[in-house]
């Protein structure tokens, strides 16, 4: 059977496999499915880019009892959240540590603002 993705309320994600994946503002995912939740933490990028998904950041479920999540669910969770971006056309870019994702350009420090005064 293929897979299918609808979006039931604004920034959510909806698999017919079971599983849904609620972006929580700039930064945040919240990722269900049978009951229990987890968080992901993520950041909106501007450009192709368009989600950079913190993959480590995944280890224990939320709801309902705070159990580890293991390697290869780990895994699948985060697959399952590419997914679902993909399916509508978005980027998202999965790293496993905090570095940026590959292609972002480096931050910069901005001079502080000119003294108009003088």
């Amino acid at each position: 059977m293929k897979e299918n993705f609808t979006r039931p309320e604004p920034n959510t994600y909806a698999s017919s496999s079971g599983f849904t994946v609620k972006v929580l503002g700039r930064t945040g995912l919240r990722y269900t499915e049978g009951g229990r939740t987890a968080f992901i933490d993520s950041e909106v990028l501007s450009g192709d880019y368009g989600m950079w998904i913190i993959g480590n950041s995944l280890t224990e479920w939320d709801q309902p009892d705070g159990s580890p999540i293991s390697e290869s669910e780990r895994d699948r969770i985060l697959d399952n959240t590419k997914r679902a971006f993909n399916f509508f056309g978005q980027q998202a870019d999965i790293t496993m540590g905090e570095g940026m994702p590959p292609g972002e350009p480096e931050i910069i420090e901005i001079n502080s603002p000119i003294d108009r005064d003088t």
